[in-house]
């Protein structure tokens, strides 16, 4: 169990700070459940409470410092991730976004990264699905890192950037 001023990965909602752990009194709770209060780190005044026991949507701690130091040191080891079948190209994505460790959302940026790459000196567009997906992995992968690192957002996009080298 997590405690209350921690914070945790919470699903597709990203990185979240874990403002308490209480008995809900509200309707359609169940009164003898311990919850998470959660506030979203990128939507600050949101709150998201979510029983502590629930299987249902994926949590883990925010990587620490080390973790997230070493991930920035060797971005050009993490594997790209591999799509078996491009039918289901956006399932891996919601997938990753959804469960996935900092190596694998890395991973999914720099498939993306490359992706956008190939497709513009082919000269076509890159897809707005994807453009989607690489944004909003580059913004939880961040955030986690400015977490981590006690950084500002801004300072740990641009150490990601930095870490992600040019695009080939």
């Amino acid at each position: 169990m997590y405690s209350a001023g921690s914070y945790v990965v919470y699903g597709t909602n990203g990185p979240c700070r874990v403002n308490e752990i209480t008995y809900l009194d509200m309707p359609g709770c169940d009164t003898k459940r311990k919850y998470y209060v959660l506030e979203p780190v990128a939507s600050k005044g949101s709150t998201i409470y979510s029983p502590v026991d629930s299987e249902k949507v994926a949590i883990r701690a925010i990587i620490t410092r080390e973790e997230a130091s070493e991930l920035l040191e060797t971005m050009d080891d993490v594997e790209p991730m591999t799509i078996g079948n491009e039918k289901f190209r956006e399932e891996s994505y919601r997938e990753i976004m959804r469960e996935g460790s900092c190596t694998q959302i890395a991973g999914m940026i720099r498939t993306l990264r490359q992706r956008r790459a190939d497709r513009l000196a082919q000269g076509k567009k890159f897809t707005s699905v994807d453009e989607r997906f690489l944004a909003e992995a580059t913004g939880k992968l961040s955030c986690e890192l400015a977490i981590a690192l006690d950084k500002s957002q801004e300072e740990a996009e641009e150490r990601l950037e930095e870490a992600l080298g040019a695009e080939v």
